[in-house]
């Protein structure tokens, strides 16, 4: 599944952001880390103390189908953001990983995950 209509969709003028803060720092630091620009991690885990949320979590988004402290929401947004930054900047997301983000998430919410990966590991990409 291409990635472009739902970036289109989160620039369209008026968009509404409802992704909760947690799920986009989740995101923002998986795509750091798979990029490996050492500021975006350090920056990520900053805005993570900020937000003050529990620093053990993010031992957990790189294996999050074999953690007990992610939830469900997590994981769907975990496997959607490994998706994405392992297909480099082609924008493909397998279906099957697109259907089960689908059961979480709105398209709304997608577009601001694909927005918040494109922000902070697209723009890192070595590949691109």
């Amino acid at each position: 599944m291409d990635l472009t209509g739902h970036l289109a969709l989160s620039r369209l003028l008026g968009f509404q952001r409802t992704l909760d803060e947690r799920t986009r720092l989740l995101v923002s630091q998986l795509a750091a880390e798979r990029s490996g620009c050492r500021w975006c991690i350090e920056r990520g885990r900053h805005e993570w103390r900020l937000a003050g949320l529990p620093l053990i979590l993010l031992r957990h988004i790189t294996h999050p189908a074999t953690s007990a402290l992610l939830t469900e929401r997590d994981r769907a947004a975990l496997d959607f953001a490994e998706a994405v930054v392992s297909g480099g900047c082609a924008g493909e997301v397998p279906e099957a990983v697109l259907q089960r983000t689908r059961l979480v998430f709105s398209d709304g919410e997608i577009a601001e995950l694909a927005l918040c990966l494109a922000d902070h590991h697209l723009l890192n990409d070595p590949d691109s």
